[in-house]
């Protein structure tokens, strides 16, 4: 009888699940007993995670808090007492660093780390000293280490947290591809989506899809945006995701005077059909892994800006499949979403460009596969 190998994989968050890893845990479960360890009290919009795994509740705060991290910690070690894991898979700065703590506690064979972009990069002074030093142990906790990209593998041996040689990154990166079945190019679509909400066909729509918060630059685009707007009158700003901590109160009053040109919305379960009512897309974002939202935006054809930060490197081919742009120049963005908005026919042909690049070398189970081989080679 073949060996069936057990498999932990702790999160934070169930939507980081539903949105990243449900391919991965699908696959797994063919040749491994899989059990999910997740906060299911952290999100209010993930829906229920269908998988065949055994899902289980985990206190798991987002945040750091020393006292609910050390209850976390305890919570976890007092599981892996009763459960033997031949594999665990810690996904996210907090859950990779209490679970490769635990699991090299119990002495477990494999712990897997994988990087998705560094909270303390954009940080500063204790706070930075603090998240990084976090994130060296769980580099050393680990005994397999993988990058979603290049050019985060190089800035982490840069910065010292894990040595040459020490870190992978499977293909071209990417944690999980992009389904070109579900994001593709469709005009009717964005036809029938700008009349429900009432955005006019003749506007250039630029799109900013993901979480609401300071670290991905969105008061930057918004400032850039009013800008942007008195050359090119036409432009239109489209805000698409869950307002972490209470911005869009902040956007509305920065943008007041420009009612009829911009529309902020809240979580959605469709983001393809987002990314085909827009022109293009935009991340001024301050830290990313991998972004998954440009490769989402190039499978519908649309070229995306970007900030010239690691990760965004990996997804935008700058001049061929979008813009990058210094971070934090809003004159820079500015420029940029000029640029788009008055240029049709560019726009459109670094649509086609980035379609192209991201069908070569980002389709969801090719990457998928590249994980799922990589694990069950470990094992």
């Amino acid at each position: 009888m073949i060996k069936k190998y057990k498999i932990c994989i702790i999160c934070a968050t169930p939507l980081t699940i539903h949105f990243f890893f449900k391919n991965h845990l699908r696959s797994l479960a063919e040749f491994s007993e899989v059990d999910l360890l997740v906060d299911l009290n952290n999100e209010k919009y993930a829906p229920n995670l269908v998988l065949p795994v055994n899902v289980m509740h985990l206190q798991l705060a987002r945040q750091v808090s020393l006292l609910s991290d050390l209850r976390s910690l305890f919570l976890l070690l007092k599981h892996f007492m009763f459960n033997e894991y031949d594999l665990v898979w810690g996904i996210g700065p907090k859950a990779g660093f209490i679970s490769m703590m635990a699991s090299w506690i119990f002495k477990v064979k494999h712990r897997l780390f994988i990087f998705q972009g560094e909270v303390w990069s954009s940080k500063k002074g204790l706070n930075k000293f603090f998240l990084k030093k976090m994130d060296k142990l769980t580099a050393f906790f680990a005994t397999s280490i993988l990058a979603v990209g290049n050019s985060e593998k190089i800035y982490l041996e840069y910065e010292g947290l894990v040595n040459k040689n020490q870190i992978k990154v499977l293909g071209s990166g990417s944690i999980c591809g992009v389904d070109l079945k579900k994001f593709h190019p469709d005009s009717e679509i964005k036809r029938k989506f700008r009349s429900e909400l009432s955005i006019p066909l003749t506007a250039r729509v630029c799109l900013f899809l993901g979480r609401i918060n300071q670290d991905k630059g969105i008061m930057d685009l918004v400032e850039a945006f009013k800008r942007a707007h008195k050359q090119s009158p036409s432009l239109f700003l489209l805000i698409v995701g869950p307002d972490e901590f209470g911005l869009n109160q902040k956007i509305h009053v920065e943008l007041r005077g420009y009612e009829h040109f911009y529309r902020v919305l809240d979580f959605v379960s469709d983001p393809e059909k987002y990314y085909c009512l827009a022109d293009f897309f935009c991340l001024p974002s301050y830290r990313e892994g991998f972004p998954i939202s440009i490769l989402e935006a190039s499978a519908c054809g649309i070229p995306s800006i970007g900030s010239d930060i690691y990760g965004i490197n990996d997804a935008i081919v700058d001049g061929e499949t979008g813009i990058q742009y210094p971070l934090g120049n809003i004159a820079a963005l500015e420029k940029s979403l000029h640029k788009f908005s008055d240029d049709k026919l560019y726009c459109e042909e670094l649509g086609l460009a980035a379609r192209d690049y991201i069908a070569s070398n980002f389709e969801q189970n090719l990457v998928c596969a590249r994980y799922t081989n990589f694990i069950k080679n470990l094992l």
